[in-house]
């Protein structure tokens, strides 16, 4: 009886050893990548919109002055810089809200993605996860002259974004 039951006990404790190792080694792997994914594609469509709506209705007249010369040869070409670091501000307030509230909503994963399995990655019902994200958004202006034929330039300004997301 005692062969028995110390048998059982071993085997128990042994099937609870398993069954942690696959929860450390398959699915908390296999649950982080799947929420990093969906977080940073979340966090991708909110600097967009961001961009977007920041952006919206500026032209390259409000963030440049272009004085010539009285033949119309161009002299200079003068930034606003007060307009130019208002919107790079309003634009990096914004993402940053948008983002920490996409990421209050959580991330939806599916069983399937558990098992560690690209087969079964969409399979079964979903189970919601909090996330915390602890980040922030650059957002900076660069400036680039470009030759596009004889006597023609084209002046181009980019905004470059740059952010960086832990979950938490």
């Amino acid at each position: 009886m005692k062969r028995v039951l110390l048998t059982g006990l071993i085997s128990v404790l042994c099937i609870g050893i398993l069954c942690a190792l696959v929860v450390a080694f398959v699915i908390n792997p296999a649950a982080y990548s799947a929420c990093e994914v969906r977080i940073r594609a979340a966090m991708f469509e909110e600097l967009n919109a961001a961009a977007l709506e920041g952006m919206g209705g500026v032209s390259y007249d409000d963030l440049f002055t272009i004085e010539k010369d009285p033949a119309g040869k161009i002299l200079m070409i003068g930034a606003n810089a007060p307009r130019i670091n208002e919107i790079a501000r309003t634009v990096a307030e914004s993402a940053q809200q948008r983002t920490q509230t996409r990421a209050e909503q959580g991330v939806e994963i599916s069983l399937g993605t558990f098992s560690g399995i690209a087969f079964l990655g969409g399979a079964g019902g979903n189970i919601h996860f909090d996330v915390q994200s602890a980040g922030y958004v650059d957002v900076s202006f660069r400036s680039e002259f470009r030759s596009v034929g004889i006597n023609q330039t084209l002046h181009r300004v980019v905004a470059d974004f740059s952010s960086a997301f832990t979950l938490v």
